[in-house]
């Protein structure tokens, strides 16, 4: 079984790294040609509190090294760990052309919308989604800290019984250290991700602090329970089955099992990088203008990490 890795994020190398100590047929795809040249020179190093780092040699390449080689690498599975903002159709025919012709694709990314995007154009392929809790920082180019272990929740775009080959990677994902899940509802479990994800990430990149520390402050935490409730009267309005007072206890599980984590938009906006908030606050906002609700938390949370975007990407 190939596993191949597109993205060598915090979650790319996270997951790159563990599934090749675990003696997984892993190779890594890194945007850059630098990253790619320093993960060769040096691995991959996984930081974890309390413990010694752990170094492994991932097989990688950049993508622009991918793109001219002559000979295809055929994949058994494609896991997709970039951010939604970065897919687009051009990266997804490159790939498929590439790597694609028999594998079957996994998309890790917070938000809506891509998992359609990806099934028309990859139209016939095999398309699944990755819903995780696992928590990373991306330290450097070849350097990752495991701030919160988590666990991931993945299925078929178009639920099916479970089947051998997803048997085995589920099997290897624990081996690796990642607990996980084959659902048949995996829309469910993206939007309960995207209700987590839309109370926690807006904050913790508005006010610069760990997802713990929204427990810490009261006014923190008044506003992370106003966007709780904005969100569950969205998700009752479209009929989603989720408990809202469950949802707000696992948000709270959530604060507390990432506590020392900062979360992926906090990291863009330090590094002045573009978010998800789109994907994330603005597919929630999407959702309830069609349904003429008003969710005024969210949008305010949407307006200051926007401002933040274009005061750090200006600088």
């Amino acid at each position: 079984m190939r596993i191949i890795i597109v993205g060598a994020g915090s979650m790319g190398m996270l997951w790159a790294g563990k599934l090749h100590m675990a003696g997984a047929n892993v190779h890594l795809i890194a945007r850059t040609q630098e990253q790619a040249a320093a993960i060769q020179e040096h691995g991959i190093a996984i930081e974890t509190a309390g413990k010694q780092p752990s170094h492994t040699r991932v097989p990688v390449q950049s993508m622009e090294e991918a793109s001219i080689l002559s000979s295809e690498l055929h994949a058994d599975w494609l896991l997709l760990t970039m951010k939604q903002h970065q897919l687009s159709e051009k990266l997804l025919l490159q790939v498929n052309a590439r790597y694609g012709s028999r594998a079957r694709w996994i998309f890790f990314q917070n938000g809506t919308g891509h998992i359609a995007m990806a099934s028309t154009i990859l139209e016939g392929r095999k398309i699944y989604a990755a819903v995780s809790t696992e928590a990373a920082w991306r330290i450097s180019d070849c350097t990752v800290m495991h701030t919160g272990k988590g666990r991931t929740e993945w299925g078929r775009a178009e639920p099916s019984e479970m089947d051998d080959d997803e048997k085995k990677l589920a099997a290897l994902w624990r081996k690796a250290g990642f607990e996980n899940d084959v659902s048949n509802d995996i829309d469910t479990a993206i939007w309960n991700k995207l209700l987590v994800n839309a109370c926690i990430n807006p904050l913790t990149a508005i006010l610069h602090i760990r997802n713990g520390e929204l427990l810490q402050h009261p006014h923190a935490y008044a506003m992370m329970r106003e966007l709780s409730d904005e969100a569950c009267v969205l998700a009752r309005d479209m009929q989603l089955p989720i408990d809202c007072e469950r949802a707000w206890d696992k948000l709270i599980d959530v604060c507390k099992a990432t506590a020392d984590n900062r979360s992926s938009m906090l990291q863009d906006i330090s590094r002045g990088h573009t978010t998800e908030i789109d994907a994330i606050t603005g597919a929630l906002l999407w959702e309830a203008e069609k349904r003429q609700l008003n969710l005024p938390a969210h949008r305010t949370v949407y307006r200051m990490v926007k401002a933040l975007e274009s005061r750090d990407t200006t600088r």
